[in-house]
């Protein structure tokens, strides 16, 4: 992780415990992830702009599929196959919350080919 990182980290962490984020990453195009029921999502949209306001909140990412700059680099194939194995090392990552590593360990063992997520 680098410093910016790690400065990110902590202030997101402000916001982690009154909007039950469960888990917060960084991945590897340094953008990050945060996994929160979907019902607090537009309060955790609304405060993140304000505090990050150049910052791009996706609501509908997926975890597992690619962006477009991964396929771009690496094709479709071994882009998803990234993506998919990047979410798994994070599920095995999240020990912060019990419901966090459920989750993980729910999406991870359904298959090998994941849905969009849905809604707790």
């Amino acid at each position: 992780m680098k410093q910016y990182g790690q400065v990110v980290i902590d202030e997101l962490n402000r916001v982690r415990d009154p909007l039950n984020v469960l888990s917060i990453f960084e991945l590897l195009d340094e953008s990050f992830e945060l996994l929160l029921l979907t019902s607090y999502s537009p309060e955790l949209k609304v405060k993140l702009e304000n505090m990050f306001p150049c910052c791009n909140i996706d609501l509908n990412y997926n975890p597992t599929r690619p962006s477009t700059v991964s396929v771009e680099h690496l094709g479709s194939h071994q882009a998803t196959f990234q993506a998919e194995e990047s979410f798994r090392k994070r599920g095995n990552e999240a020990h912060d919350s019990p419901i966090a590593a459920e989750y993980y360990t729910l999406r991870c063992g359904k298959s090998t080919q994941f849905k969009a997520l849905e809604p707790f």
